[in-house]
């Protein structure tokens, strides 16, 4: 990844050193491949996509909700919401996922299924 495009949260920097080297041009269209294909903070290319289903309760506010430019949402006619979201990286999708509850299922793919119930059987040992 040296020498790669890489993003970093401004309130993380903590150092700065002006270079006498002039900016690297990077053209716009590789830049949001780049940065835009992950879901989230991750950038990378999509490596899956997820199909999350959420209740009548919560459809009401998804479905206006952009958690990703390439998202795909489907309004069902009993008020329920798929939303579809492309993702290079689960970490922050399952942590949106848990944010939410009860309120939405992850229909897939199978390995962010597993990944979510591994993570909520690591949390009920805390409370067991």
């Amino acid at each position: 990844m040296r020498g790669g495009i890489r993003s970093f949260s401004i309130d993380a920097i903590e150092n700065t050193m002006l270079l006498d080297k002039d900016a690297k041009d990077i053209d716009r269209e590789q830049l949001l491949k780049q940065m835009q294909s992950g879901y989230g903070i991750f950038g990378g290319q999509a490596k899956a996509t997820a199909e999350l289903k959420f209740s009548i309760e919560r459809a009401r506010w998804v479905q206006h909700e952009e958690w990703h430019p390439d998202q795909k949402g489907t309004l069902h006619k009993d008020g329920s919401y798929t939303l579809e979201v492309p993702y290079s990286d689960e970490r922050e999708l399952i942590g949106d996922i848990l944010r939410i509850g009860p309120d939405v299922k992850v229909l897939g793919p199978a390995s962010l299924v597993k990944q979510l119930k591994d993570a909520l059987q690591k949390m009920q040992k805390h409370y067991n």
